[in-house]
C-alpha cells in the first residue's frame, strides 16, 4: 500500500469524525471528582508531614542529597550535568532494588498525586465548567507514528495501571440513560510483529487460535511456567522495543546475566523477530525511513557523525513505528468506518456517539437498551475492517463509566 492510501483511506474520513467527537464531549462526574482532588490534596500534605518531612519533594537537589544519604546508587545526569537525575525511571529502577524503603515509596506516591492533581485534577474541573463536559482536542498528525492524540485534556496521559488513575477515570461517565461501551484490539502490537516478522511460530499459533495470549505462548516457547505470563510479556516489550539487559534485568528482579541469557533463549526461539529488527535497522539507516504495512512512513534522519546514543535512540525508535504506526493506521480505520456511520445518521445505528479513543481503544456511549446490539455491530466491523494476515479480535466491554 502507498501514501496515497493512508490519505485517502485512512486519515481523510476522520476530520468531520474528531469534530464530532470535541462537540459532544464527555460527562464529568464533578462531585466525585472534587472528592478525588481533595483527597489527594490531603494525601499530599500527609506524605510531606510524615515519610517526606524535612525536604522539598519537588526539589531535584534535595531529593538527590536524600537518596544519596540513604545509600542509593545514583548513574544518570542531569542535562546540565551537575546533579544526578531523580525522574520517575531512576525512581522506580530504585524501588525495584529496594522495595521496602518507605522514604522511595512515599515519594513515588507523592509524585503520581501531584501529575493527577496539576494535570487533570483542577484542570478537569475548569475544563468541564460550562456545561459539565470535557471537549478536549483531537490531533491526526500529532505523534510521529500516526496515533491519534489530545490535549486540553491529554485523555492518553490518564495512567491505566495504578489505583489512583482508575479512579480518575471513573469520574467520565455516559449521560442520563447511555451505558459506556468500550473496544479495546486485544494485544494488537504482537500480532502485527508476528506479520511484519513473518514469525511462523507466531503466525501458525494466531492461525490454530486466533484468540491466543501471546505473552503466555511466548513463555510457553522459552520454557516458561504459566505462572511466569509477566516474564513473557516483560520480554516481548522489552526487546522489541530495544531496551538493554541492565534493564530487562531491573524489570525481571534477575541478574545481569540472567536477562542476557533469557535475552539470547529469545532470539533462538523466535528467530524471525530478530532478523526483521536487524533489517528494520538497516532499512532506516540506508533508505532514512521506516513504513508501516499499510505505507505510512516516519523519516529516520541519522548521519555519520551523530552521537551513538542519539543513533541508538533513533533506531530503537525506528523499530517500534511499524508495529505502532500500523496498530494506529488500523485503529483509524475502525474509528473512522464507525464514525461515519454516526455522521450520517447524526446518531449512529443505534442512537450511539463516539465520546473518545485512546491508542488501541475506541469509547462510546449508547442507549441502554441498544447497548448489546452495538457491541455485536462495533465487533464484527473492527474485526474484520482490514486483512492484515492474523485475526483481529477486539474485546469490549459495556459499563457505567471509563475503567
Amino acid at each position: 500500500m502507498t501514501l496515497a492510501y493512508i490519505y485517502h483511506q485512512v486519515e481523510r474520513p476522520l476530520p468531520p469524525i474528531l469534530a464530532q467527537m470535541t462537540h459532544r464531549g464527555v460527562l464529568l462526574d464533578r462531585s466525585y471528582l472534587q472528592s478525588l482532588v481533595q483527597s489527594w490534596d490531603e494525601a499530599i500534605c500527609a506524605l510531606k508531614d510524615g515519610v517526606l518531612s524535612g525536604i522539598n519533594p519537588n526539589s531535584n537537589p534535595q531529593v538527590e542529597k536524600e537518596l544519596l544519604v540513604r545509600g542509593f546508587q545514583l548513574r544518570k545526569r542531569t542535562k546540565g550535568g551537575t546533579h544526578y537525575s531523580v525522574d520517575h525511571g531512576v525512581l522506580t529502577s530504585l524501588l525495584s532494588q529496594r522495595m521496602d524503603d518507605p522514604f522511595l515509596r512515599g515519594l513515588l506516591h507523592h509524585n503520581e498525586l501531584m501529575t493527577l492533581l496539576t494535570t487533570f485534577g483542577q484542570p478537569l474541573l475548569e475544563w468541564s465548567a460550562q456545561d459539565g463536559r470535557v471537549h478536549c482536542r483531537w490531533w491526526q498528525v500529532g505523534t510521529a507514528t500516526g496515533r491519534l492524540s489530545s490535549s486540553d485534556p491529554c485523555l492518553q496521559n490518564i495512567p491505566t495501571r495504578t489505583e489512583e488513575g482508575h479512579k480518575l477515570r471513573q469520574c467520565f461517565i455516559p449521560s442520563p440513560g447511555m451505558m459506556w461501551v468500550k473496544g479495546d484490539y486485544s494485544q494488537i502490537e504482537m500480532r502485527i510483529v508476528a506479520v511484519l516478522a513473518q514469525e511462523t511460530g507466531l503466525l501458525q499459533a494466531y492461525k490454530e487460535d486466533p484468540e491466543m495470549d501471546a505473552h503466555s505462548e511466548v513463555a510457553r516457547l522459552m520454557g516458561l511456567s504459566p505462572e511466569q505470563r509477566y516474564q513473557g510479556k516483560t520480554l516481548n516489550f522489552a526487546l522489541l522495543y530495544g531496551e538493554g539487559d541492565r534493564a530487562l534485568a531491573q524489570q525481571l528482579g534477575m541478574s545481569l546475566q540472567g536477562a542476557q541469557e533469557l535475552r539470547q533463549r529469545y532470539w533462538d526461539r523466535l528467530p524471525h523477530i530478530e532478523s526483521w529488527l536487524q533489517l528494520t535497522r538497516l532499512v532506516a539507516q540506508a533508505y532514512g525511513y521506516v513504513e508501516t504495512l499499510f505505507g505510512r512512513r516516519r523519516t529516520v534522519d541519522i548521519h555519520p557523525r551523530m552521537e551513538s546514543w542519539l543513533r541508538e535512540k533513533l533506531l530503537r525508535e525506528a523499530c517500534n513505528m511499524p508495529v505502532q504506526g500500523t496498530a494506529a493506521d488500523i485503529l483509524k480505520l475502525f474509528l473512522g468506518r464507525v464514525g461515519q456511520e454516526i455522521h450520517q445518521e447524526k446518531g449512529g445505528k443505534f442512537g450511539e456517539h463516539l465520546l473518545l479513543t485512546v491508542h488501541d481503544e475506541l469509547d462510546w456511549e449508547v442507549p441502554q437498551e441498544r447497548a448489546q446490539d452495538l457491541v455485536a455491530w462495533a465487533k464484527g466491523v473492527g474485526e474484520h475492517i482490514v486483512d492484515i494476515g492474523v485475526p483481529l479480535i477486539v474485546d469490549i466491554k459495556v459499563g457505567r463509566g471509563w475503567t
